[in-house]
């Protein structure tokens, strides 16, 4: 892939079920192949009941991507 392309996300939580739905592979899965700024509910879907958290890791991928 070139230069700046995502090629993996990996989510750790503490707890035993907390962030289990963003550790999923189906949610991280969602960001390979991006390599610009990534918007949930446009390019990722949110994991259920889990909005805030999802957000989170977006944030965390965009301002690896800047």
């Amino acid at each position: 892939p070139p230069e700046g392309t995502v090629t993996a996300v990996n989510v750790y939580a503490d707890g035993e079920s907390n962030g289990q739905g963003v550790m999923a592979n189906s949610f991280t899965s969602q960001f390979v192949g991006h390599s610009s700024e990534v918007v949930l509910g446009k390019d990722v879907d949110a994991v259920a009941g889990a909005t805030t958290t999802s957000q989170a890791v977006v944030d965390a991928v965009n301002n690896i991507i800047r």
